[in-house]
């Protein structure tokens, strides 16, 4: 009788947490192999409809909620490093191992400028302007973030690192302000205009970081922990601690109090960021993660791990 009881309870638990995740339809869509870059600016189209990622000698734009519906830019003669969309969601910007930038019609697939980028070994497309003329990159050659105006093919400013052990992260969607840290305690804010800088030490490694989407406030993470830092004040907001691992990636949204955490274990957790408080868990991944990007609506996200394989969430209400 007592087991009959304990299997019932048991299968009474199952039902309701199964029931709970149908109904929130929260979790796993589908998920495939490629390259999402590091920025959280631009994966996603301005609408949340769609998605880029680079895979082999090109990149692929594909439907959030169809899978068949799918628009390949095929063009470079070596691998892509990253793709994304412009702030409007009418271009589709690449980088790769060919050292060009590229720039696509996001609707037709057709290429519309080529420029050399002379990016070397490693090229990572951080931002690219609402109209796709501006492109912000990090280069592995020389270690510098390169602003460049497609349209007129030229070099408009860069900024070089002195230490190997730091790299650029984020630019604000204005373009205004680039991020660069990593195996270090200090987080450095570059002004792209000047070359200017201040630094923020927060005390430990920084495996990854972005801005804000509105640019006044950045997400700094590193060991067990995620912080909060109000760029004007130069302040720490909030912190958040985690147990699953260390933190490879970070994103926010523009709509929504949540922030996501890609950990080496594999999970990404969300939090809120009102209250500093873990809300959810997603697990899939087999391997660290490397990033992790939210749709503008907040209704999806999109991560990829150390095995290049990505996946797309539908995430909780």
């Amino acid at each position: 009788m007592w087991l009959r009881r304990i299997l019932l309870l048991l299968s009474a638990s199952i039902v309701s947490v199964s029931s709970v995740s149908q109904a929130d339809d929260v979790g796993k869509v589908r998920d495939w192999t490629g390259s999402l870059g590091t920025s959280q600016f631009g994966v996603f189209s301005k609408d949340g409809s769609r998605l880029v990622y680079a895979i082999g000698n090109g990149a692929c734009i594909v439907d959030v909620e169809d899978e068949t519906k799918v628009i390949r830019l095929n063009g470079h003669s070596k691998s892509v490093f990253a793709a994304r969309f412009s702030g409007d969601g009418k271009k589709v910007v690449t980088v790769g191992q060919d050292e060009t930038i590229r720039a696509w019609n996001a609707e037709s697939g057709k290429l519309t400028t080529e420029m050399n980028a002379n990016t070397g070994d490693f090229g990572n497309v951080l931002l690219v302007a609402q109209n796709g003329n501006r492109v912000a990159l990090s280069t592995g050659k020389d270690r510098m973030l390169r602003i460049v105006d497609l349209d007129k093919k030229t070099e408009l400013q860069r900024i070089g690192l002195t230490d190997n052990e730091v790299v650029f992260r984020s630019v604000t969607v204005d373009g205004r302000l680039a991020m660069s840290n990593g195996i270090t305690n200090v987080t450095k804010i570059w002004d792209t205009t000047s070359g200017r800088e201040f630094s923020i030490d927060n005390g430990h490694h920084n495996y990854c970081g972005q801005f804000t989407h509105d640019g006044a406030r950045a997400v700094l993470a590193g060991g067990f922990s995620w912080e909060i830092w109000d760029l004007r004040r130069k302040a720490k907001m909030l912190v958040g601690t985690v147990t699953g691992g260390h933190v490879y990636a970070v994103a926010t949204t523009p709509k929504t109090n949540r922030l996501l955490t890609g950990l080496a274990d594999g999970t990404i957790w969300i939090w809120d960021t009102n209250t500093g408080k873990e809300i959810f868990v997603l697990r899939g991944h087999n391997s660290p993660l490397q990033a992790v990007m939210i749709s503008p609506d907040g209704r999806y996200a999109v991560s990829q791990d150390s095995e290049k394989a990505i996946i797309l969430w539908r995430l909780p209400k």
